[in-house]
């Protein structure tokens, strides 16, 4: 299987190969026994954008349309947000993809061995787009270079929250299990506690906050699916 892709979109996804790995503060042993594909990169302004076009997603000159308009203008390589998670799951169906689970992203982050952060243990202002940073803002996929994941994925902590495909089994604001979807990895306005391959958040699905946005993922099936969706 090849180290990278490219999807029927345009977009590189990276390869994440089956096996053990260290999931969670407690570093428990987790076996995910297939290979799969992650973005390289966030889900960015002007790919959300062009969904939106494509599929006429919201009413031409409504808010949400305008909003995400002028944001692929004004910051087309930055991470799309104010996405809510059934946004971020019609947004995946429709590139041919689906959201990683909440396993997938975490050995995608941090890889096998249980590193609390994508480049290592030590934490640094200057690998992340945190609180710490002082920008106050997002800023493009590809700024940091010296924080990409073992897999060599940017962007796994800070920037921006990810939405995953799990639902939380102990919500944050609710009272019943399985109300909420799990997002991961912090975000430009969190500290570093927060911007790490372990923090773990939950919010209503149809919740839009300004600091949550995503990445896809792809596993194979079979050979007919893969010539549909990928470029080899």
């Amino acid at each position: 299987m090849r180290r990278e892709l490219t999807d029927r979109v345009g977009r590189v996804m990276v390869l994440v190969l089956a096996g053990p790995f260290l999931f969670g503060v407690e570093r428990r042993i987790e076996i995910i026994d297939y290979n799969f594909y992650i973005d390289k990169y966030p889900v960015t302004n002007e790919d959300f954008w062009r969904f939106v076009e494509e599929t006429a997603f919201f009413p031409k000159g409504s808010p949400r349309y305008l909003y995400f308009k002028e944001a692929a203008a004004t910051k087309p390589d930055h991470p799309v947000a104010g996405v809510s998670w059934y946004e971020a799951h019609a947004y995946a169906s429709w590139a041919g993809k689906r959201l990683p689970t909440s396993r997938e992203w975490e050995k995608a982050a941090r890889g096998t061995d249980g590193r609390l952060y994508p480049w290592g243990n030590e934490f640094s202002e200057k690998k992340c787009n945190s609180l710490e940073s002082g920008i106050g803002d997002t800023t493009p996929v590809h700024k940091y270079h010296g924080g990409v994941s073992p897999y060599g994925c940017y962007d796994m902590v800070g920037n921006v929250f990810e939405w995953v495909d799990d639902w939380a089994t102990h919500p944050r604001f609710s009272p019943l299990p399985y109300s909420e979807k799990i997002n991961r990895g912090g975000s430009y306005n969190r500290p570093k506690e927060h911007t790490t391959c372990v923090h773990v958040e939950s919010d209503p699905p149809h919740l839009i906050m300004r600091d949550v946005g995503f990445r896809c993922a792809f596993s194979y099936r079979s050979p007919k699916e893969w010539e549909i969706n990928y470029v080899l």
